[in-house]
C-alpha cells in the first residue's frame, strides 16, 4: 500500500520501491533522522538492528555540511573577536594621543598667552614714551603751522603721492621714530595723474579703486611707527578731478573699516546743503589747496590739538614788511544805502537767516550785516554765493572799495 510522507506530500520510500503496497508499521521500515521520511528496510538495504540512526541518500551529506558550517562560524567568530580586540587597542592608543594633544595644546596656549602679553608689553613700552602725533600728506596740509599745535609734527610733501608718503614713512621707521597717532592725507595728486592719463579705457570707479588699493601698503607702513592710524578723506574739488573724489573716499572708507583704521570724512563739512563743494574753503574757488577758513576747518575735522589761545592754525601770511593793506576810497556811500551813524557795521540778532546754522555749537552768530541791503542772496560778510556766513573766509564783513559800505564787494555795484 502506498503512503504519503509526513512533509510535502512526497511519496514514501525510494523511487524504485518494489513494496509500494506494503504497509509501513515500523517493523519493516526505517525513518531518516533529517527529513523524517520512511523507507522499507529492504528498499534501502538496512537491517532492523541498524535503523536507529539513518540518513537517506539526499540527507547523507548533511552532517559534513553542518560540521563545515560550524567550523566556518567558529572561524568568523574568532576573526571578529580578534578584530574587536584590535579596534579596542587602536581606540586606546588614539585616546592616549588625544589626551597628549590636549596637554600639548594647553601648554601652547599658555606659551602663546605669555608671548602675546610680552609682545604687547614690549610694544607698549616702545610707544609709551611717545605722545606725539604725526600729520603727513601732500601740499594741501602745507599751510598748517605745527608750532601752533600740541605735540604734533606736520610733514607736507610737495606734489606728494601715495608712494612718496610711503617712502617717507619707511625713512621714519628706519630711524626708529615712534608716534602715538599718524594721520594720512594724500591721494588728490594720484587722482590728478589718473585723470590726466591718455588711457580712455579706464573708468572713474576703476581709477578710484586702484588708488584705494595702493593705500593698503601705506597703512601697513604707518602702523609700524604708530599705535593709531587715521585716514583723511580727499577734500572736494571743483575741477576735472571732482567726479573722482567721492569714489576714492568710498574706497578709502571701506579699506579702513575692513582693517580697523579710523576714517575722517571731510565731505559733510566741505559741501553745502545742495551737495556742491563749498568754494569758500577752496583756494581760487576750485582747490585742491584750501583757504585759511578751509585749513582751519580741516584741522578741526582731523582733530588736531591747538595750543591755548590759538584761533588760526595756518602759517602767517608772507606780506612784505611795511606794506599796509589799502584803505577804502573816501566818498559818500552808495545812494539809497542806510549807514550807521559812525559809518561802521552794526549788529542784528538774525538767527532765523538761512545763512545761520544754529546746530553748529562751535560757532556763535555775530549778526553783522552790511548797511547796503540790496542783495541778501549771498553771504552776509561778502555777498558771495556758494557758502554760508559761518564758512566765509573773511570772518567779518568786507568793506566795499567803491562806496565804503560793508558786507559786499566793489564788483557787486
Amino acid at each position: 500500500m502506498h503512503q504519503d510522507g509526513a512533509e510535502g506530500g512526497d511519496p514514501v520510500c525510494i523511487d524504485g520501491c518494489t513494496r509500494k503496497d506494503d504497509t509501513m508499521d515500523g517493523r519493516n521500515s526505517v525513518t531518516c533522522k533529517w527529513c523524517s521520511k520512511s523507507f522499507h528496510l529492504t528498499c534501502v538495504n538496512i537491517k532492523a538492528t541498524n535503523r536507529s540512526v539513518y540518513s537517506c541518500e539526499k540527507c547523507s551529506g548533511m552532517p559534513h555540511s553542518m560540521n563545515q558550517a560550524c567550523h566556518d562560524l567558529h572561524a568568523i567568530r574568532q576573526s571578529y573577536i580578534k578584530l574587536v580586540a584590535d579596534l579596542q587597542n587602536r581606540l586606546q592608543d588614539k585616546d592616549t594621543e588625544i589626551r597628549q594633544l590636549h596637554e600639548d595644546n594647553a601648554e601652547l596656549r599658555v606659551k602663546v598667552a605669555s608671548l602675546t602679553a610680552e609682545m604687547a608689553s614690549k610694544k607698549w613700552q616702545e610707544f609709551r614714551t611717545s605722545d606725539r602725533d604725526l600729520l603727513i600728506g601732500d601740499s594741501v596740509i602745507s599751510p598748517i603751522d605745527e608750532n601752533k599745535l600740541v605735540n604734533t609734527d606736520v610733514k607736507s610733501l610737495s606734489g606728494g603721492r601715495i608712494h612718496t608718503v610711503k617712502a617717507e614713512l619707511e625713512k621714519l621707521h628706519a630711524s626708529e621714530a615712534k608716534y602715538n597717532k599718524v594721520t594720512l592725507m594724500v591721494g588728490t595728486n594720484d587722482l590728478q595723474d589718473a585723470v590726466s592719463s591718455d588711457d580712455d579705457t579706464v573708468t572713474i570707479p576703476q581709477t578710484a579703486q586702484e588708488i584705494a588699493d595702493r593705500y593698503k601698503d601705506l597703512l601697513d607702513e604707518a602702523k609700524n611707527i604708530a599705535q593709531h592710524v587715521c585716514v583723511s578723506s580727499v577734500c572736494p574739488r571743483v575741477d576735472s578731478v571732482a567726479d573722482s573724489v567721492e569714489p576714492l573716499n568710498v574706497g578709502l572708507q571701506v579699506l579702513c573699516e575692513d582693517n580697523g583704521y579710523q576714517f575722517l570724512d571731510n565731505t559733510p563739512t566741505f559741501t553745502l546743503s545742495d551737495g556742491s563743494a563749498n568754494d569758500g574753503y577752496l583756494e581760487g574757488g576750485k582747490g585742491p589747496h584750501l583757504t585759511t577758513a578751509g585749513i582751519n576747518r580741516l584741522a578741526k575735522n582731523l582733530k588736531l590739538k591747538k595750543k591755548n589761545n590759538v584761533a588760526d592754525i595756518s602759517k602767517a601770511s608772507s606780506t612784505k614788511k611795511g606794506k599796509k593793506p589799502p584803505k577804502p576810497p573816501r566818498g559818500n556811500p552808495r545812494e539809497g544805502a542806510t549807514t550807521h551813524p559812525n559809518d561802521l557795521r552794526h549788529r542784528i540778532p538774525n538767527r532765523d537767516s538761512p545763512h545761520v546754522h544754529n546746530n553748529d555749537h562751535d560757532h556763535q552768530w555775530d549778526g553783522y550785516e552790511s548797511p547796503v541791503m540790496y542783495n541778501r542772496d549771498g553771504c552776509y560778510y561778502c555777498n558771495e554765493g556758494g557758502h554760508s556766513t559761518r564758512e566765509c573766509r573773511h570772518k567779518q564783513p568786507v568793506q566795499c572799495h567803491t562806496c565804503g559800505g560793508l558786507g559786499h564787494k566793489a564788483k557787486h555795484h
